[in-house]
């Protein structure tokens, strides 16, 4: 029984094109209200990881885990649009 929400979903990658993402998708103005933990600066190409989404209605949060450590880098709910 999921009660309305969604399935959350996560796929490997890298984590540079995560980065790439997050940059092209955010305004500096942006930055502070998006990047709920981390930096975008932790998400280094050729890193394979997590990237983990959970969407409900609007809102889509991501997480992003280092695939080899477990580390939580980075969460961040894009912009809607």
């Amino acid at each position: 029984m999921t009660h309305g929400r969604g399935n959350p979903s996560a796929r490997s990658g890298d984590c540079g094109e995560l980065r790439h993402t997050v940059e092209d998708t955010l305004s500096e103005t942006e930055y502070s209200t998006s990047l709920l933990y981390g930096d975008i600066a932790n998400l280094a190409a050729g890193t394979t990881c997590w990237q983990v989404s959970f969407s409900e209605a609007f809102d889509t949060l991501i997480a992003c885990f280092d695939m080899d450590e477990g580390q939580l880098l980075l969460i961040w709910a894009p912009p809607e649009g």
